[in-house]
């Protein structure tokens, strides 16, 4: 971001959400922007805002109902990007808006079929909309495209790929039986998986059910760590057109635990405990 004039207003980045997945952001553009853009956060929770200023004094936070549409709109309005790390199912609303006014949109959640029937409206407003850049999605995305690119200009041919990605927890604080600490919206948690796994194995197209998910999982190992386990993550097969890798046999997408997570989950989706947060 090119540094404005003396006189000039600064960019307004306006971030939606104070929750478990926005401390990180949150704190890099503090740390970051300052004199190059003014950064805004908006969350329901008073005590997630009032930390905010205790830690970033210099910040501008403030208690808003990011379900008041027309609140919403008043703070996008004049934005230079808005950053949504809300709900994911509020992601499309806040899209609309950002398109009605003209801001640009950053989320690190999946681009649903709602968002990416938005494309045409907001490139006719000229409002850029950015969707999966997370860590997964994400950081995955571009790690990917990174190394395929890579192999490619080298002239290899990619028949196989597999992509585990996961949230750890580090090994000292690693202190309960489920081996697994919530640092995400915990109804997410919940709904992780329930919408099943589809993947491309040696050729054919495989479709791995809720129920199942927990059960077909693979050991993975990652450098100078012991064994971990995966599941299969959501629908692989519309990547494998996005990162040109048409000819892969083999083509998944995967989750990282410890070993027991997945075993213990299975056991909670088998017995309808986990039917609560899933519409």
């Amino acid at each position: 971001m090119n540094i404005p004039s003396a006189n000039a207003p600064l960019p307004r980045i306006v971030i939606l959400g104070a929750g478990r997945s926005a401390s990180a952001a949150i704190a890099h553009l503090y740390a970051k922007g300052q004199g190059e853009a003014q950064l805004e956060v908006y969350d329901l929770s008073a005590a997630a805002i009032e930390g905010l200023k205790a830690a970033m004094p210099r910040i501008r936070a403030q208690v808003l109902s990011l379900s008041d549409a027309e609140a919403t709109r008043g703070v996008i309005s004049g934005a230079h990007t808005v950053i949504s790390l809300l709900p994911a199912d509020m992601h499309v609303a806040i899209a609309e808006q950002c398109i009605a006014l003209g801001a640009n949109l950053i989320t690190p959640s999946y681009a649903s079929a709602a968002m990416l029937a938005l494309h045409q409206r907001a490139a006719e407003a000229g409002a850029t909309i950015v969707n999966e850049l997370g860590l997964d999605p994400g950081i995955d995305h571009m790690s990917t495209m990174e190394i395929v690119e890579r192999l490619k200009a080298e002239g290899a041919e990619i028949e196989s790929y597999k992509s585990w990605c996961g949230g750890l927890v580090s090994p000292q604080s690693d202190t309960n039986p489920w081996h697994y600490k919530i640092s995400w919206n915990p109804q997410n948690v919940v709904r992780a998986g329930a919408d099943g796994a589809l993947y491309r194995l040696d050729g054919n197209t495989t479709l791995v059910p809720y129920h199942r998910l927990f059960a077909e999982t693979e050991a993975v190992r990652a450098q100078g760590m012991e064994p971990l386990e995966g599941y299969y993550n959501r629908n692989s097969v519309p990547y494998i057109s996005r990162y040109g890798l048409e000819g892969a046999s083999t083509f998944l997408r995967g989750t990282l635990r410890y070993p027991g997570y997945c075993d213990g989950w299975h056991q909670l989706v088998n017995a309808g405990l986990t039917n609560s947060g899933i519409e």
